[in-house]
């Protein structure tokens, strides 16, 4: 749609922000280091009278923090940096036999989201144990927090090599996976590092040869590496803890279960409506305050189905089309209309189709989207 010069919107499509990657050492560095601040609003009046260039500096902010840095830290997120605190304490002078924790959830649920929470915390700890450690240069300072995932049909040798990448270490098609093995074990050691987060773990549930060495040699390096490890996947319902294999991780690792959120009883509403605040202070808007979103509370359950990370894709791409329309900063609120304009991933918007014919059985009355105004 073409805008005038005087109703443009005052900012930039595409963002300058530097997305770290996660699976490099550097990148991960940058991503468990950067913290960042929700931009300050300025009053109104203030706003009013900001140049151009101010103004779309300050859309930038905005776009930028809500389309990836809301955090929000849940109960179940809590729970998870719990368990992982108590494993840590538990492993730090054990030689063998360490515990880990597994963190079981389906797609969306938040788990990443948890294991990040973690890492950082992990690292925040570590690097204001340690003083000096900011000093030292990036080739000799420790690396606290690892993060990988397993590939897909996976074997030992490959999970290795995922980490040989991670590490920035060569690997050669020749190598041999207890060469691997040796390589990561004695690099894990040299870079001290305490928390080795393994990602997608479902994908070794199968009972193939490759996925039985994968649970071996990762037991085998947890073994040799003086680290706690964090495994994240869906396993409920899966084949990873059946049997001798499964049994390996079971004996060793407490789960926690990343859920959705109920909307039955009076706590339970009031929690969700706990957990709508927290994400309405983060959408960097100006015509949202605390207390807002309660209106919202039950339309915004039945759209999300208690899911935080829909919850947020929602909220956070509502804020997006707010801010991109360039409106006066008292007409910025979320309202039913422009969110029921909004569509999700295809498996948000089945389940809440379900939800919804639930909804409909269950009051006897239409529980339609209303159209968008």
């Amino acid at each position: 749609m073409a805008h005038s010069d005087d109703d443009a919107f005052a900012g930039s499509f595409f963002s300058d922000f530097d997305t770290p990657d996660l699976y490099t050492i550097a990148g991960l560095t940058k991503a468990l280091e950067t913290h960042v601040e929700p931009p300050t609003l300025p009053a109104i009046p203030v706003w009013r009278k900001m140049p151009r260039e101010e103004r779309a500096a300050l859309n930038n902010a905005r776009l930028d923090y809500v389309s990836g840095h809301i955090m929000v830290e849940t109960d179940q997120i809590l729970e998870v940096k719990a368990a992982v605190k108590k494993a840590l304490l538990s492993n730090r002078a054990r030689s063998s036999g360490r515990f880990g924790v597994l963190v079981d959830g389906e797609s969306t649920f938040g788990k990443t989201t948890a294991c990040l929470a973690v890492m950082k915390a992990t690292y925040y700890v570590y690097s204001h144990q340690y003083p000096g450690f900011y000093d030292l240069p990036p080739d000799r300072r420790p690396v606290p927090v690892v993060y990988f995932e397993i590939p897909a049909g996976s074997t030992g040798k490959a999970v290795m090599g995922q980490l040989l990448d991670c590490l920035g270490l060569p690997r050669h098609r020749s190598d041999s996976m207890s060469a691997r093995l040796a390589t990561v074990t004695n690099a894990l050691r040299e870079l001290k590092t305490v928390l080795v987060v393994v990602d997608e773990v479902h994908r070794l549930e199968d009972n193939s040869a490759g996925s039985t060495d994968s649970v071996n040699i990762l037991k085998e390096m947890s073994n040799k590496v003086p680290a706690t490890f964090l495994y994240s996947g869906k396993v409920s319902g899966s084949r990873l803890l059946v049997g001798s294999k499964g049994a390996q991780i079971a004996g060793r690792f407490s789960q926690v279960t990343m859920g959705t959120y109920g909307y039955r009883t009076d706590k339970e509403k009031q929690g969700w409506r706990d957990i709508l605040d927290i994400v309405g202070d983060e959408l960097c808007l100006f015509g949202v305050e605390r207390g807002d979103l309660h209106a919202l509370s039950d339309y915004l359950h039945l759209r999300s189905g208690g899911n935080i990370g829909t919850l947020v894709r929602l909220l956070s791409t509502a804020a997006q089309d707010l801010i991109i329309q360039n409106l006066d900063p008292t007409k910025e609120r979320v309202t039913k209309g422009l969110l029921s304009g909004i569509k999700l991933d295809i498996l948000s918007e089945e389940l809440e189709e379900r939800r919804r014919r639930r909804h409909e059985v269950d009051n006897k009355s239409p529980a339609r989207r209303p159209r968008a105004s």
